[in-house]
């Protein structure tokens, strides 16, 4: 029985075959005719009768249309679920390559890779799992809607012409991507900048000791274990009057300041910003040693 035919993205018209043959396990069997073309695939569907879930006997007694429309759900499931599973990096890669081609191929590449894990909620934002499930809603009803009136369908044109509202979703998904990489260029080009201002220094002490206090605040020590106390630091200590400047931005610049071989940080549970370990290690690759406690120093407990 001739139920529909589908055009495909080549890339994902096995996937959607794989998926159309898992349906055996529930008693449905549809068989393909496929034909290929320059850009696209065409699925011709057809309902295998002699195999299914009725039984060869028993589908004289249940109508055409009634077994065409229980084909035509799965098929439109199956599809759904091609577009949100296995479609939507393809076409988060072709709004990056027609609205952000001045990026390069590469930072396409990891912004594209960003924005798949935005769209899927892997990132564990639980607005994104729901919009998820609400698409995978909207584009089975969609998709039935469509066949109600035509047993053709091309997947690119139904989502740029009936999903309009849904490529608005992938798109913001994109644009969030790109604000993100964004971001994180312009700090790793930043702690490469502080990375080279530590590098041609000539360190001020060979090693420091960070240690972390119940209020949070940091004391600098050096090998002996005595508190850094010079002209630099205090001018530094100066501009944490400014509200603009934390404890957090005054430690890192007292380091870059003193630039140290070595830096050891204690207690570092007591860290409110944990990210502020990150920056550390970035800025002073190779120098940092984390330690959870400190014996035998005083340090505000």
């Amino acid at each position: 029985m001739e139920v529909c035919t589908i055009g495909l993205d080549k890339t994902v018209k096995q996937t959607f075959i794989d998926k159309i043959k898992a349906l055996q396990s529930q008693g449905i069997y549809i068989d393909f005719e496929v034909c290929e073309t320059e850009n696209l695939d065409f699925c011709r569907c057809r309902l295998n009768i002699d195999k299914h879930i009725y039984g060869k006997d028993q589908v004289e007694f249940v109508s055409e249309d009634l077994l065409k429309q229980k084909a035509i759900m799965h098929i439109s499931d199956v599809l759904s679920d091609v577009i949100l599973e296995d479609m939507d990096c393809i076409l988060i890669n072709r709004i990056l390559n027609s609205e952000y081609c001045y990026f390069t191929k590469e930072e396409r590449q990891k912004i594209g890779d960003l924005a798949c894990k935005v769209f899927n909620g892997s990132r564990g934002e639980k607005k994104r799992e729901d919009y998820k499930r609400l698409w995978k809603d909207i584009l089975f009803q969609r998709l039935l809607s469509h066949f109600d009136n035509s047993d053709r369908i091309i997947v690119d044109g139904f989502i740029r012409f009936r999903m309009k509202d849904f490529m608005q979703d992938i798109g913001e998904c994109v644009a969030m991507a790109v604000d993100e990489y964004l971001i994180e260029r312009e700090y790793n080009d930043f702690i490469k900048l502080l990375r080279y201002f530590v590098e041609i220094q000539e360190p001020k002490f060979e090693e420091v000791h960070v240690l972390v206090g119940l209020d949070r605040k940091y004391t600098l020590l050096n090998s002996e274990m005595e508190i850094i106390d010079n002209d630099i630091l205090e001018d530094l200590a100066k501009e944490i009057s400014n509200d603009d400047i934390s404890h957090d931005d005054l430690l890192i610049s007292s380091l870059i300041t003193i630039a140290p071989n070595k830096i050891i940080i204690h207690n570092k549970e007591r860290m409110k910003n944990q990210e502020l370990i990150d920056t550390i290690n970035n800025v002073f690759y190779g120098r940092v040693n984390v330690v959870s406690t400190q014996n035998n120093i005083n340090n505000n407990e």
